[in-house]
């Protein structure tokens, strides 16, 4: 009866410690990225009272082992790392992962990991977590508005200052010269000098002959130049019978000097002007033909060089964060340039990952190395801006749980009462 007491006993700590989970697990039915526990039982140590017998060979059969179990323990208290829900929130620094990946957190020495995707932008810029400050660590972006792969893990930023200006380098010019011209035809195109000023450069196409010779000479010019002037490299351009362009190109303006005044005034200011390549050619845009057609020539940005069409300066206006966790910046002056990469980490066994309080998780011995990838790669998952994962926890189960765990709890102490009460009879059968 001492083994059925002992037993009971065991049954009354291990449901208790069951109903320790489910009243975890209720607790953060709304907690944001919340893996919920589940707990096990596993019973402990038999005391064998007579071990098994095998057949007897023309006689009796065997006999099983007769055991007495001492009782119950804890087998497992896992986490089920299952997706939860995802919540709209339309907040920009709210991200929600939708795969199996992690969010990856660093505190300046040290990486932790985390399904919360709560997030706002501190005094400095930073992207941390609402919940502890911990930087939101990723791919950087580079001034251009490229990625800095080779640059590993760093703090996310999003960076209040200025956009800097950049110079003009390309543009791509198609369109019509007509081959039966005998006047200049001219198309105005815009260059940005240094400091982001912008300034009209006049192209200037002069017919060969008397027309229909298929040659053109080109010259630029423009009324914000002080002093130099523009010198047009390959400016000899020749087109065949059939209109396509067979020599000279691409141009290229050379700006000699110190050449800018600010727009609209006299005065001279300190802006340097790169020099500018004009694509002729650009397949992804458009080709120069001279046709027996009116004149029309047009420009735009070189689509293969992004950085080519130059900018202004400007003040960031918004930023958007793309299902590859790209971060986006949109200025001012319509410039977008990228200014990170959310990274996303992913483990052989999730379920592996220690708690450690505020929504994060460390990595354990049995939980396998980080595998640090972008999002949308294997298995990590893609992200979702505005949105939040929602606790997985589900109600229904935790409360039949609970339901069970007390239960299972009342039955054990009727085992103890009961036991008491068959040694209380023993003990009075001596009166």
């Amino acid at each position: 009866m001492s083994r059925a007491i002992w037993a009971a006993v065991s049954g009354l700590d291990n449901h208790q410690s069951w109903m320790d989970v489910i009243g975890n697990n209720i607790a953060n039915v709304n907690t944001t990225g919340f893996k919920d526990g589940r707990y096990e039982f596993q019973d402990i140590l038999s005391q064998s009272v007579r071990g098994a017998a095998p057949p007897a060979q023309a006689g009796i059969g065997g006999t099983n082992a007769e055991q007495i179990g001492m009782g119950t323990t804890t087998g497992s208290i896992q986490s089920d790392t299952t997706q939860g829900s995802l919540q709209q929130t339309n907040l920009p620094t709210d991200v929600a992962i939708q795969g199996q990946g992690y969010f990856i957190l660093g505190d300046g020495n040290n990486l932790h990991y985390s399904r919360n995707g709560v997030f706002h932008i501190d005094g400095a810029g930073n992207l941390v977590s609402s919940d502890n400050g911990l930087h939101v660590m990723g791919t950087a972006g580079n001034p251009d508005g490229t990625l800095n792969v080779a640059g590993g893990l760093r703090n996310l930023t999003i960076p209040q200052t200025i956009n800097q200006a950049l110079n003009t380098t390309a543009v791509d010019l198609f369109g019509n010269l007509d081959s039966r011209a005998t006047t200049p035809v001219t198309q105005d195109i815009s260059v940005f000098d240094s400091l982001g000023q912008s300034h009209t450069v006049a192209l200037t196409f002069t017919p060969n002959g008397t027309g229909g010779t298929g040659g053109w000479t080109v010259a630029a010019s423009s009324p914000d130049l002080n002093n130099g002037g523009i010198t047009v490299g390959n400016n000899a351009l020749t087109f065949n019978s059939a209109g396509t362009l067979t020599g000279g190109g691409p141009l290229t303006l050379t700006f000699a000097g110190t050449p800018w005044n600010i727009s609209g005034t006299g005065t001279l200011s300190n802006a340097t002007q790169a020099a500018t390549t004009l694509t002729l050619n650009d397949g992804a845009v458009g080709n120069l033909t001279s046709f027996a057609l009116a004149s029309a020539v047009s420009s735009q940005a070189a689509p293969a060089n992004p950085a080519g069409p130059g900018n202004s300066a400007a003040f960031l206006k918004s930023f958007s964060i793309g299902a590859d966790g790209t971060i986006r910046g949109s200025y001012a002056n319509g410039t977008v340039k990228s200014l990170g990469q959310i990274q996303l980490s992913t483990f052989t066994n999730p379920g592996g990952l220690q708690r450690i309080g505020q929504n994060d998780f460390d990595v354990s011995s049995d939980s396998g190395q980080a595998n640090i990838t972008n999002p949308g790669s294997g298995s990590s998952g893609t992200v979702a801006q505005g949105s939040i994962e929602t606790s997985n926890v589900q109600l229904a189960d935790q409360l039949s749980g609970m339901i069970l765990a007390e239960r299972g709890f009342q039955a054990n102490s009727r085992m103890i009462t009961t036991s008491d009460e068959m040694l209380q009879d023993v003990v009075q059968m001596k009166r």
